[in-house]
């Protein structure tokens, strides 16, 4: 028998066909386009859909027949309003989760209900960014859709929905809603009254790798699939490929490097409570696709978007430049939050330029600056999880750093950017042989696990990527990283403390 996997991700959707061992058998891309129905960009999911079907023919066209078992996992944050007809699809198109149209929605929220309560209950820090100000948005501006609707989908959910017809909401998509009361895996009524959203149009929660249901017969028929296929889902992509990729012990974590960034380290959800990680709001929490198991998270909303754009819209040279560039010493820092996602962030920019810097210059800081957002991001979730205590206040039990690094997406395929977050981190990373297919490979052990016929988890032999790969450039980097820190992170203390007028003078202080 055959799995399939299904990345849903924001720029390409993946789909790759395994074996009984875990083998991979075949594997396509396509891109997802955004279409603009007003003034933000959204998902046109029916448009998907078909785009999904495509691919799933495409890489099943030998073994269709054979298929067990469909797994899909998407990005994070946008979902989808859905009627009673299945074969009507979503009735709008969906937010995509980077839009900031949902600012206004999102500073009601936060005066409804104290922003640190919605952080306890949802080890989210307060932001536009999740998915109950994009739902407040379509409430606010098309009411007929809302009434209509009779649930609202994450992206993969929406997938096993058109397959199966049964609906359900992916518990570790559901960790980014900013609806969830975390803690005990329920959806918050606290927070929907304080949202004035509808409880009863979200569906009931389902584990990533919980059965959804079989195909529906017009379905299998559609796309040539065994007609006794189970469908599951595998949660949000970067979730999905730190359990194809083995990520799961305490002393592991993972670097994923997409259109945005994601650092990974696996962590029990008390820690969620603690001052470490409350003070640390660039921290989340949320359901991995492991059963019953959680996590750490942060990362980038631009990350390698960053790249993208310097590459191929500023300079217009495409990636063939990175083969002949050199790695040297620059001044120059980077910010890399392009696409910010809090207040506090330092947007995107560059400092300390000076007439000397190149095209490559840049970029090198550019890929610089991923890196040590990186080795903070990383640290800085290894202390929360410890509750803030050093590792011999706790026995010595539990690591302070990560012994196990796994990098996936581009930071797989761009050796610069590979070598400079070794470098920044002083470890070795492990780059697996599927690094650009791990989520659907994610999304796929899920569906084999559902039929209870997985292939055992297991470590793959693929490249490691040493510290220090250019001589001398290890103190540099220490230095630079520095500055980094103490210039990034003294614009986020500024912003999250702003200065507070002290009455009729107009001088300020700080707060």
């Amino acid at each position: 028998m055959y799995y399939l996997g299904v990345d849903i991700g924001t720029t390409n959707i993946k789909a790759a066909l395994f074996g009984e061992d875990g083998e991979q058998i075949a594997e396509d891309t396509m891109p997802n386009r955004a279409v603009r129905p007003l003034n933000w960009d959204a998902m046109d999911a029916n448009a998907l859909a078909d785009s999904i079907k495509s691919l799933i023919r495409k890489v099943c066209q030998d073994q269709g027949s054979e298929v067990a078992a469909l797994g899909f996992s998407s990005m994070g944050e946008t979902v989808l309003p859905v009627g009673s007809d299945v074969e009507q699809g979503a009735l709008a198109p969906g937010i995509y989760w980077y839009e900031t149209c949902t600012m206004p929605q999102f500073d009601r929220l936060r005066t409804r209900i104290d922003p640190r309560e919605i952080h306890r209950l949802t080890a989210l820090n307060p932001s536009w960014i999740y998915s109950a100000s994009k739902v407040m948005k379509l409430r606010d501006e098309r009411p007929d859709i809302y009434e209509k609707t009779r649930a609202f989908l994450d992206v993969s959910s929406f997938m096993a929905w058109l397959m199966t017809g049964e609906a359900g909401f992916d518990l570790s998509l559901a960790s980014r809603t900013l609806l969830l009361d975390v803690q005990n895996a329920r959806w918050s009524p606290e927070l929907f009254v304080a949202a004035g959203l509808d409880m009863d149009k979200f569906p009931p929660l389902k584990a990533p790798g919980e059965v959804r249901g079989r195909l529906r017969p017009t379905v299998a028929r559609e796309l040539g699939l065994n007609p006794a296929a189970i469908v599951v889902t595998s949660g949000q992509d970067h979730i999905a490929a730190a359990y194809g990729a083995d990520v799961q012990r305490e002393d592991e974590a993972m670097v994923s490097i997409g259109t945005s960034a994601a650092f990974y380290i696996p962590a029990d959800r008390a820690c969620y409570l603690t001052d470490a990680f409350l003070k640390r709001f660039y921290l989340a929490g949320g359901y991995s696709a492991f059963p019953g198991d959680s996590y750490i998270l942060t990362g980038l909303s631009a990350g390698g978007f960053c790249v993208d754009w310097f590459v191929n819209r500023v300079l217009g040279r495409g990636y063939l430049m990175l083969s002949g560039m050199n790695l040297g010493r620059t001044r120059t820092l980077f910010l890399p939050n392009l696409r910010a996602q809090m207040d506090a962030f330092p947007s995107g920019g560059f400092t300390d330029l000076t007439d000397e810097d190149t095209g490559e210059s840049l970029l090198q800081a550019i890929m610089e600056a991923l890196a040590f957002e990186c080795r903070v991001t990383l640290e800085e979730a290894f202390r929360a999880r410890l509750g803030g205590k050093a590792g011999e206040e706790s026995g010595g039990k539990a690591p302070e750093k990560p012994g196990r690094v796994v990098v996936l997406g581009g930071a797989a395929v761009n050796s610069l950017l590979a070598e400079l977050i070794a470098s920044v981190l002083g470890s070795p990373l492990e780059v697996p042989p599927f690094p650009r297919l791990a989520t659907a490979r994610g999304a796929a052990l899920s569906a084999a696990r559902a039929c209870g016929r997985g292939w055992p988890l297991q470590r793959h032999a693929g490249t490691t990527v040493p510290p220090s790969p250019v001589p001398g450039l290890s103190d540099y980097l220490e230095e630079k990283y520095q500055r980094h820190l103490k210039l990034f992170r003294g614009i986020e203390n500024e912003r999250s403390n702003p200065p507070e007028k002290t009455g009729a003078t107009g001088k300020e202080k700080n707060t």
